[in-house]
């Protein structure tokens, strides 16, 4: 295989198709990092190597009908799964990071108010411990739905329900955030979450390890949150971006979807992502 897979990435080199090189050469070091053991989930690894091969030959197809096509970035999720797999960072965090797609500040507990008003941090350390409250009550539901999940991934009905009940427990945390001011900073990841979760178990996004991943960086984020000291420091920047990219790419008339879409300019990334006939598009890799 891997051989094939050089041979493969070779042409591309010799057609100057770098974008797509560089998908190659991430399933190459997948391959070297299992042949090192370095690989935790043998089935997850087949997966993502039939996804490969089910992509790359659409992506022949594509090119097939015009050479002239340079971008590779509708096989980002490809890469993302790679990575995964890898245990390395997703790069749909650096697309949208690229994209120039500005994240949410959060409310400062410094600065100056005049005097008779409430200083703008007054509220913050009791929305603090009320935060490591709600969040070390959720923690330990949110993982208990997740490994529903994760045991529960081949059979497609009941992915579909144990996925609605994580993205539930992500939107009662949502619903606990919006009504205070320090930490409304951290509602749209998980309206994001919810949304990609829901998303996922309907089949409108393949379900897999890049996915997984970022719902375990959640879970752990909630474990942690003890150690925030300051509301700027609640929000991680890196995986709300990557759950961005996941909700540019679904087609739902949720108003919590249409909201994030319109509040972050979405739309920038689902031209990208699905403009393989123009030649403007930037390449990912390069």
């Amino acid at each position: 295989l891997c051989d094939d897979l050089k041979r493969f990435r070779n042409t591309l080199v010799l057609l100057d198709k770098s974008a797509v090189v560089y998908v190659v050469e991430e399933l190459l070091a997948l391959l070297e990092a299992d042949e090192q053991g370095q690989s935790a989930d043998e089935e997850e690894l087949a997966r993502v190597l039939l996804l490969a091969s089910e992509q790359l030959t659409e992506h022949v197809t594509l090119l097939q009908g015009d050479i002239t096509i340079d971008s590779a970035l509708p096989l980002l999720p490809l890469v993302n799964a790679s990575r995964a797999c890898r245990n390395e960072a997703l790069l749909s965090d650096v697309l949208v990071l690229a994209a120039g797609i500005e994240l949410p500040e959060a409310v400062s507990v410094s600065g100056n108010r005049p005097e008779g008003e409430d200083q703008p941090g007054a509220g913050w350390p009791l929305q603090r411990q009320s935060w490591i409250d709600c969040a070390s009550a959720a923690h330990a539901g949110l993982a208990q739905r997740l490994l529903d999940w994760w045991k529960n991934a081949d059979d497609s009905e009941l992915r579909g329900h144990k996925l609605r009940l994580v993205a539930h427990e992500i939107d009662a945390l949502a619903d606990f955030c919006e009504s205070r001011n320090h930490l409304g900073v951290l509602l749209p990841l998980f309206q994001a979450a919810s949304l990609v979760a829901r998303a996922t178990g309907d089949g409108q996004l393949t379900d897999g390890p890049a996915l997984r991943s970022l719902y375990a960086q959640l879970e752990r984020g909630l474990h942690r949150c003890a150690a925030v000291q300051e509301p700027e420091d609640l929000l991680p920047g890196d995986l709300l971006r990557n759950f961005l990219y996941y909700v540019a790419q679904i087609e739902s008339e949720d108003p919590e979807a249409i909201a994030l879409r319109r509040r972050f300019r979405l739309d920038r990334i689902r031209q990208a992502a699905r403009a393989n006939q123009s030649q403007l598009t930037p390449t990912i890799g390069v």
